[in-house]
């Protein structure tokens, strides 16, 4: 249907060839033709509804009603002024207007005051896949045209193609990289933008999808699964490295993977964990011994795997807990359980623990191989061997014993006691040092003496004679072996023999240790048994008594009074370590309240001693030297000589005294300059300019002289020291002008005005 309006009559001659603008306004708009307005009539467009004065420069632009209220000239039907108008207004002019109506259909938004539904950008609250917030630039509707260049992904269909500005390879799956504006993303990983992704080699995009068939190893994820290596799902990878870094054997079978779950099955002829290993579990470099029947046995259907050449024969493959191994590797004798992977051929086997550890196959209690047992150890059978050196095959039982070669041939435990009295040849260890050997332990405890060791046998081919005999004093043969025919120590009696005391101190008094002997010997001499102390020379009965701790004459008593050096102890009432000069008691150690001092003079008060220190008190002799108050008491006064009496000392003459003792002539003070003279005295009046420092204050009063004549006025000043003949210092009050340095006594006048000479008058002749 057209939308075009029919022009007034004064219209159309205002607008026809050659004519000339009415300056009037027509339509009291405000602008006259003349000035712009496009509509000058009273009334508008016929059936616009419009008035002329609604048509103008600056009026409002209603869009879409084929007329141009506002004069600018533009094309009603573009309302974005992009070229391109909506397919349903393609043909329509705008009154008034040159060439409207040939715009071109195709734009999908027009209207700038308003943003169509599904126009307007995904929101900035959202993220892309990776997280990052979204920043789309919103587009105008000028900027959305069939011309214009899409923005994939934001949303808006710039270019008004009418696709899914999520699907940009139109494969009809959404992208996963960026949300819709409902913050949904699709589930495409590869869709237009990708395409130049390593991860996707050179596939196109729209054959990328969820529902695609997977090329598996080619480098690129077809079905969008994130997956292009792993086919069977085990999570280890296939493929020939190009893409795909391959890590396990079989990629088509999920049960067969390098490490994980499911474990090996072992002993089967399948590598199920694709580590090249079927027939070495411990993983100790061996396989199991019986490798090949146990694949057999196994039901697997499968051949055995090749052995490694060299690798077979391990007689343990199996790990198990150490606290519950199998029964033929449990180990004995409290050495340390192994393992599995410590149980293979070639490894170093641990003797008597009863396991085979190198898988050889031999007797693990029987080292040196001579067909005896260790007898160290037992075995499976809870049962000791016999052999008592398993290094060495030529020692077991049953063999001839060579005697004091250092060698225990024959497991009996004798190399040194031929006559088999019990005791060893005393010379066994020289016999096996000269026979080369090296001499075994003599065994201990023998014979009823309960001897430390059992050798020392004097005559080894006699079993009459050994060091358990008794000596018999009637006979010369040594027959204890002790080295004398005559003396028996061990048991401590003879046959025939004599009782004697022990008297290690020699004092002549022997203890209650004794010998029976054939005849005294050592100190082994004494006829008693009388004495207390046999370690002590000096204790006997009836030896002087000493304060010692010791019962030194053996009276039962310790440290008694009657001591040779008991000591006189006196007593200390006041506590002050110094006790009364008549008061003793003699005992061997101090008695409670007494001291060995008997020097106190006043042993009532604690602070009187010969230690104290002296004071004036009038009435103490503090320090017991038999005088009070003595001069070098502790609080005594320094005093000091007043000559002329003045009640002011001379610092430089003194006594120390107490105060009782003040000497005559000495005050305390010691402040007098001059203690010759009664006038002087700290504070006494000064004299001045007379060159004596009668206040003591360290110089003399001077008359003041400022003009430095050497004369002053009455005024006066401190001198540092009894002369006044410094800088502004004078002798003299009797300057008339102390402003000035010629005038002064004595001065030549001058006709000059002032008085020079101070003599009363001026300028005289």
């Amino acid at each position: 249907m057209s939308r075009a309006f029919l022009l007034p009559l004064g219209a159309l001659l205002m607008a026809g060839c050659g004519s000339t603008w009415d300056p009037v306004d027509h339509d009291n708009d405000g602008l006259s033709a003349l000035q712009g307005d496009c509509w000058d009539a009273l009334l508008g467009p016929e059936g616009s509804g419009l008035a002329g004065s609604d048509i103008h420069p600056g009026a409002e632009e209603t869009f879409y009603d084929a007329i141009d209220q506002d004069c600018a000239g533009d094309d009603d039907f573009d309302a974005d002024g992009d070229g391109y108008v909506l397919d349903m207004y393609v043909g329509e002019a705008t009154l008034g207007v040159s060439d409207s109506g040939g715009l071109p259909g195709g734009d999908c938004w027009d209207n700038p005051d308003i943003t169509p539904p599904g126009f307007g950008v995904v929101s900035s609250s959202l993220t892309d896949k990776q997280g990052s917030q979204l920043n789309w630039t919103q587009p105008t509707a000028f900027e959305t045209n069939p011309d214009a260049s899409d923005t994939w992904y934001d949303g808006v269909d710039q270019d008004c193609a009418g696709d899914d500005d999520f699907d940009q390879d139109v494969d009809g799956y959404l992208t996963e990289s960026y949300p819709d504006q409902q913050g949904a993303y699709g589930d495409d990983c590869i869709d237009g933008n990708d395409l130049d992704d390593e991860n996707f080699a050179d596939t196109a995009a729209a054959q990328v999808n969820p529902a695609a068939t997977e090329i598996w190893y080619d480098g690129t994820d077809q079905d969008c699964d994130d997956n292009d290596c792993d086919q069977d799902g085990d999570t280890y990878y296939g493929g020939d490295g190009e893409y795909c870094v391959a890590n396990e054997c079989d990629d088509t079978d999920p049960d067969i993977f390098p490490s994980g779950e499911p474990e090996e099955v072992w002993y089967d002829g399948i590598d199920s964990n694709c580590d090249n290993n079927d027939g070495d579990q411990d993983d100790d470099g061996y396989w199991v011994e019986d490798y090949n029947d146990r694949v057999t046995a196994s039901g697997s259907g499968e051949l055995p795997m090749d052995i490694p050449i060299g690798w077979d024969g391990d007689c343990w493959d199996v790990p198990s807990d150490v606290e519950d191994p199998p029964e033929d590797f449990q180990v004995l004798n409290d050495f340390e359980q192994p393992d599995a992977v410590e149980v293979y051929p070639e490894a170093s086997d641990t003797w008597y623990d009863g396991i085979d550890s190198d898988c050889a196959d031999d007797d693990d209690f029987d080292q040196d191989g001579d067909g005896y047992d260790t007898e160290a150890y037992r075995n499976r059978d809870e049962q000791y061997g016999t052999d008592c050196d398993d290094l060495d095959s030529n020692v077991y039982p049953g063999q001839l014993e060579t005697y004091y070669d250092g060698t225990d041939d024959n497991c009996d435990e004798n190399d040194g006691d031929a006559d088999g009295d019990g005791y060893w040849a005393e010379d066994y260890e020289d016999l096996v040092t000269a026979a080369g050997g090296t001499p075994l332990d003599i065994p201990s405890d023998c014979g009823d003496t309960g001897a430390l060791d059992c050798s020392g046998d004097c005559d080894d081919a006699d079993n009459s004679v050994h060091p358990d005999r008794l000596e018999d004093c009637g006979t010369e043969a040594d027959d204890d072996c002790d080295g004398d025919d005559n003396y028996d120590e061990d048991p401590g009696e003879a046959i025939d023999c004599t009782v004697y005391y022990g008297d290690s101190d020699r004092d002549g008094y022997g203890s209650t240790d004794y010998k029976c002997y054939c005849e005294n010997y050592y100190i082994y001499d004494a006829d008693n048994d009388d004495d207390c102390d046999d370690a002590d020379a000096d204790t006997y009965p009836g030896a002087d008594e000493h304060c010692d701790g010791h019962d030194d004459d053996c009276d039962g008593d310790t440290d008694e009074d009657s001591a040779v050096d008991a000591l006189s102890w006196y007593a200390d009432p006041d506590g002050d370590t110094f006790g009364h000069p008549d008061v003793d008691d003699v005992e061997c150690y101090q008695p409670s309240g007494y001291v060995l001092d008997n020097t106190d003079c006043d042993d009532d008060r604690a602070l009187t001693n010969p230690d104290a220190t002296e004071y004036c008190n009038e009435i103490h002799d503090d320090d017991c030297d038999g005088t009070i108050d003595e001069d070098d008491a502790d609080d005594a006064l320094t005093w000091y000589q007043d000559a002329d009496s003045d009640d002011y000392g001379n610092a430089a003459v003194s006594q120390v005294k107490c105060e009782i003792n003040q000497p005559t002539g000495y005050i305390l003070d010691d402040t007098d300059c001059d203690d010759t003279d009664p006038d002087s005295y700290p504070g006494a009046p000064e004299t001045i300019a007379d060159e004596v420092d009668q206040d003591c204050d360290g110089g003399d009063t001077c008359y003041e002289d400022l003009d430095g004549d050497y004369y002053g006025t009455s005024e006066t000043v401190d001198s540092v020291d009894t002369s006044c003949s410094g800088s502004g210092e004078s002798y003299y009050s009797t300057d008339c002008d102390d402003t000035d340095a010629d005038t002064y006594p004595g001065a030549d006048e001058y006709c000059d005005g002032p008085e020079d000479d101070c003599d009363g008058a001026t300028d005289e002749a």
